[in-house]
């Protein structure tokens, strides 16, 4: 039971707050665009609106990991030798991981010090700090994703050692 609890907040935590994040991104600018005309403006709208749009861009980092299609060009690593094109691959998530840990780190001293300092956003007048935050959540899980695929590929160079010992 639990297993499959953690199997849908894996499959699904990412999309779902970046489909609603999105609509609520789409819901504000649309709302300001139709009260233009009358001369109408909700003063918070803009600036909720970039707050959506940082946490959905930050949660796609982890989301394109996930299922593997985050930014790296693969031209070189395609034409290498298959133990080697995965070595690669696994070495470049490695050098990933080390910089998701590192900007997890930072944005934990970052967001703590956003809150201790009671930093307000001026129109929402909610915490700087759940701004910053996002970082932190996409690190975490971009750490938790690259440490699967890390394990996955090793797993996978294992079993292309065991089939072909001779390379």
């Amino acid at each position: 039971m639990l297993k499959r609890a953690i199997n849908i907040l894996d499959k699904y935590f990412e999309p779902v707050i970046i489909v609603a994040f999105t609509l609520g991104l789409f819901t504000f600018i649309i709302l300001e665009i139709l009260l233009r005309p009358f001369d109408i403006s909700i003063s918070w709208s803009g600036e909720a609106a970039r707050y959506l749009f940082v946490w959905v861009i930050y949660l796609g980092v982890s989301y394109a990991i996930r299922d593997g299609r985050h930014i790296r060009v693969l031209a070189l690593s395609n034409l290498l030798p298959t133990k080697i094109k995965i070595t690669s691959i696994i070495l470049s998530n490695f050098i990933f991981l080390v910089y998701q840990a590192v900007v997890l780190f930072y944005s934990i001293k970052i967001t703590e010090k956003s809150w201790r300092l009671g930093q307000v956003a001026p129109a929402m007048e909610v915490p700087v700090a759940l701004l910053y935050s996002c970082l932190i959540v996409s690190s975490l899980l971009s750490i938790i994703r690259l440490t699967r695929t890390i394990n996955h590929d090793v797993i996978k160079l294992c079993a292309s050692s065991v089939k072909d010992p001779a390379t």
